[in-house]
């Protein structure tokens, strides 16, 4: 195997010092000389007295014009450009006050770009320190503590590898125009340090651990992560996000004004894992133009919810997927909610959920699980390509009674499979607008001497467009379609696996029912 690492003399040209030849001198290989307008080098070490002809030990390499002189300023220019922190003074020994020293060696370089390097060791700030713009900090190996009561302001780019270079007992700022990524790496894995600071925060391909709550409240912030993936053979572990005693927030908890939301917030390619709490997963509240994509969101036990969403507008969840496990006590995996408020305060407005998904493999005799829980004024909601597996009920749509206006709903070629009682549930609407279902699919195949129906609505004043329901139940006792109350809407469908494929227990005036049950078509 060839060995690229170089092992004896030097092999990088040197201009020598002073540079002009002298015959007095001896000289090391590859050494750079003027003489009478031209430039030599060395071909080996030169003995004292041997004269520039002599081509054993001298190549002419070009007249001394401006490009060597071009090459001298340039090799001043670097020399002059970087500094390193134990060469000014610095002292890395944990316990050393730098402050002096650093800000000694900023006022000296005034305005002049130039790279500080901190090299390896602890250098320790007691006092306050503004990094400006025109001085780079580039760590090492080595970092710096922030004591208490001290202030460190970093207005420069910072270049660094992923390991603790900052110990923060004190105030920390960093430049968001001159560092546009940072990472949780730089302060110990702290994520809620790296978010605090940064405008975008990259996470690795690792598990990352919040013991208390983190909130998201800046406008055009992004958090990504990576997918867990497999390349090669080779199994890669993906971004992990273990919330033990602590939860991931995102936006105004406490916002009254819809244009006081943060806005345009991202956040993609992460496993959000909740242990021992009842608390959400993640809540989302007061967001404008939200994205989140390729989540999933991991529980298990009492849990109440995976995703609780309110005064969120504009907002889209895609490709996100819910799973709960060991599910003891109600579940609702993507809560939509406006917690008794109207839109202006907690309604949502425009959610667009497309390829996401919520599963339940909990306690079957005790839990009970909701895939989709729309509960109050979520106006413009969109459910497209989603899907819930052994879910109690698949999808709830109740209480849009906040606000009078429209409330319309879309939901598209969506598939509730395995539900324990019923797929879709759509109950308490009073106010206008409308609610569509295209190409949904309820299956239910848990035995249940309990008779539920498969698509259950009930006092519903909103009108329901539905066309190519599909329900499939395992129990004959079980219902197709069943309208109970008020109910507005036409209905198109195929049930199969049931004796009773429609029922209406309320009025007919204003319903139209077509359904195909067992080949035969019926027109109500």
């Amino acid at each position: 195997m060839a060995n690229n690492i170089y092992i004896g003399n030097r092999y990088v040209p040197i201009f020598a010092n002073p540079v002009e030849w002298d015959n007095l001198r001896e000289y090391e290989p590859l050494t750079i000389v003027t003489y009478q307008g031209t430039a030599y080098t060395s071909r080996k070490t030169v003995p004292v007295g041997t004269a520039l002809s002599n081509t054993e030990y001298w190549v002419v390499t070009g007249n001394y014009n401006a490009q060597v002189e071009m090459y001298r300023r340039e090799v001043d220019k670097i020399k002059d450009a970087y500094y390193v922190l134990t060469g000014i003074g610095g002292i890395g020994d944990g316990s050393a006050d730098n402050t002096g020293v650093i800000n000694t060696f900023i006022s000296k370089i005034g305005n002049k770009q130039c790279t500080l390097i901190v090299n390896p060791g602890t250098f320790k700030i007691n006092g306050g320190v503004v990094i400006p713009s025109n001085i780079t900090l580039l760590f090492t190996g080595g970092a710096i503590i922030i004591n208490n009561r001290a202030n460190l302001t970093i207005n420069s780019e910072i270049i660094a590898p992923l390991y603790k270079i900052f110990e923060t007992n004190g105030n920390l700022t960093i430049s968001v125009e001159k560092n546009t990524t940072g990472y949780p790496e730089w302060f110990g894995d702290d994520l809620a340090k790296a978010i605090e600071l940064f405008q975008c925060v990259e996470l690795q391909h690792k598990d990352y651990e919040i013991d208390h709550d983190v909130n998201i409240t800046k406008d055009n912030f992004v958090l990504k992560g990576y997918s867990f993936s497999t390349f090669m053979n080779d199994e890669r572990h993906g971004t992990r996000i273990i919330e033990n005693g602590g939860r991931l927030i995102i936006g105004d908890i406490s916002g009254r004004v819809i244009n006081n939301f943060p806005r345009n917030i991202t956040i993609e390619n992460i496993e959000i894992a909740q242990l021992y709490s009842t608390l959400p997963v993640m809540s989302v509240y007061g967001v404008v133009y939200g994205r989140f994509k390729n989540l999933t969101f991991s529980c298990s036990g009492a849990i109440s919810e995976g995703v609780h969403i309110t005064k969120a507008v504009s907002t889209i969840f895609d490709s996100c997927r819910i799973q709960v496990t060991n599910n003891t006590g109600t579940f609702f995996g993507f809560n939509c909610t406006d917690d008794g408020n109207p839109i202006a305060a907690g309604g949502n407005a425009s959610l667009y959920f497309k390829y996401c998904s919520v599963s339940d493999t909990g306690d079957t005799i005790n839990g009970r699980s909701y895939g989709w829980y729309l509960n109050g004024n979520s106006s413009d909601t969109f459910l497209d390509h989603c899907e819930t597996t052994t879910c109690t009920i698949g999808l709830s749509i109740s209480g849009a009674n906040k606000e009078a206006g429209a409330n319309d709903i879309f939901i598209t070629n969506c598939i509730f499979d395995s539900c324990r009682e019923t797929g879709v549930v759509i109950s308490a609407i009073s106010v206008n607008g409308a609610i569509n279902l295209d190409n949904v699919y309820v299956a239910k195949d848990r035995v249940n001497n309990t008779t539920h129906s498969l698509f259950h609505i009930q006092n519903c004043n909103a009108t329901i467009l539905a066309k190519n329901l599909q329900g499939i139940a395992l129990n004959e006792n079980n219902l197709g379609l069943q309208l109970i109350g008020d109910c507005n809407g036409l209905f198109d469908g195929v049930f199969n696996g049931m004796n009773t494929p429609y029922t209406n227990n309320g009025s007919t005036t204003n319903v139209k029912v077509t359904y195909l049950h067992d080949g035969v078509l019926t027109n109500v």
